[in-house]
Formats: C-alpha cells, structure tokens, sequence
C-alpha cells in the first residue's frame, strides 16, 4: 500500500460516504468516518481486469466461470485455512442481502433473533424488517468487548431464540473473536438448536499478533448449523460492485 500521500477526491461522484455527509448530519465541514470503505483506490489487478470487461464494451447477461469458485477456495484456503468445497458456496448481492435471506430461511414471523450489542446496525433492521423480534446481548468492556455467555444463555432459553448473527470480527468494536470464545458460542448454540450466522466480511483485516478464526473452523461439527457471510468488498475496497459469497453446508 503506497497511496497514503495520494488524495482522491470523491464528492460529486454519487459516493454515500461523501456526497450524503451533509444531508445526514446538518452540518459544514465534517469527515465522512461513518460508512465502511476506503479512499484508497482498488488494487491494479482489479482495475485491469474491469477494464479489460469494459473495453469489449457488451454488457450482456454472463455465467459464473469456475475460475471464481476456485479463487475463493483457494483465498479461504491459504489465508484462512478454511477448506471450502464449490457445492458449498452460494453468490448473492451482499452479506446484508444474505443475513436477510437467512433470517426468512430458518425463522418464521414473530421467532426471536439475537443479536449483540453494540453491532453492526443493518443486523437489527434486517430482524425487524422480516418481522421477527430482536433480542439483544450486551458487550460488557474490560479493555475490550467481551461477550456475556451467561446472559445470552438465559436470553436464548427465555426468548426461545432460533437464529443468532455473529459479527466476526466484530463491528463496531474490533474484537476479533479467539477460537476458544467462538466454541464457546458454539456450543451454546447447538445446546439449544439455534443457527447461527456469522458475518465475516472483515476477516482480511486483522492486525498482528491477532488471528481471525472462522467460525465453522471452531468445530468441524459447526458447520451442521451454521452459515459464514463474507465478500472481497470489504478487502480491495470494491463495497460498490454489489457481490458477496455465502458459504454453508445445506441445511435441512
């Protein structure tokens, strides 16, 4: 990364984070810290090869080549040491998108979802949007956000909760969740059958010494209730080209 003496100027180019910025807050002169994507330009490669697209100038429908399911096998692989097969992996617009398919796929009107909090706010919206109740679980703070397992222990078995949406890493705070906390999660979740969705879109972005687990790598029997949401958007800086990957074991 060299452009961190490169100014890029985005207003008036229809940016949310720009453009909107003032209209949002009713005021003059603020910085726009407040949506998720960068001011650095995408990588060269992606560059070239948009421009390679759209250069031949057509813009008809197109397949899904195999050579993307094998970049995300191979990305989740040596990055991730996540062994993900092409049978498991499903595209979709966004991971928010996809949150809100997997609510309407394993609860129904009314079924209690949590969720933490603080979070990523679309998480509650998506919930009340499909009609279902939010159920919330506070981060209590020592020097970082840590999850309360007792309180959502007792939330899941008053609430009769069906799905939880996980945020790892987490946003707002930046936790990146260590194993033993996302086996614990686990293992709470299978107790009490609740499916589990976790938002990965982060999980490039981790700082050393921290690294990022992901979830179904807790315990290969997590896979059995779970569904991991991620996308490149988040990684080379591409929030606008609307993609994403959901990667699951067919549930039942």
């Amino acid at each position: 990364m060299n452009q961190f003496d490169q100014i890029i100027d985005r207003r008036q180019t229809h940016s949310v984070k720009w453009d909107t910025l003032e209209a949002t807050y009713h005021s003059k002169g603020l910085l726009p810290m407040w949506v998720a994507d960068m001011d650095f330009q995408a990588p060269e490669a992606v560059q070239t090869a948009f421009q390679n697209f759209l250069n031949q100038g057509v813009f008809g429908y197109t397949i899904t080549p195999d050579s993307l399911y094998d970049a995300i096998i191979s990305w989740q692989k040596q990055r991730h040491h996540f062994d993900v097969k092409k049978e498991d992996i499903l595209l979709n617009s966004g991971v928010v998108p996809s949150i809100a398919l997997s609510v309407q796929a394993y609860t129904n009107p009314g079924d209690a979802v949590l969720i933490h909090d603080p979070v990523y706010p679309p998480f509650a919206q998506v919930v009340k949007e499909n009609h279902r109740k939010v159920v919330r679980s506070q981060l209590y703070t020592d020097d970082k956000f840590v999850m309360n397992f007792a309180e959502m222990e007792r939330l899941i078995q008053e609430e009769n909760v069906k799905l939880f949406i996980l945020c790892n890493p987490h946003n707002p705070g930046g936790r990146v969740w260590s194993k033993e906390e996302l086996q614990h999660i686990g293992n709470l979740c299978k107790k009490y059958h609740v499916t589990i969705v976790s938002d990965e879109i982060h999980q490039d972005i981790v700082y050393q010494p921290e690294t990022f687990t992901t979830f179904q790598n807790a315990d290969p029997s997590f896979k059995d209730f779970s569904i991991v949401l991620t996308a490149a958007t988040k990684t080379f800086n591409l929030a606008g080209i609307k993609n994403s990957m959901v990667l699951l074991k067919i549930l039942s």
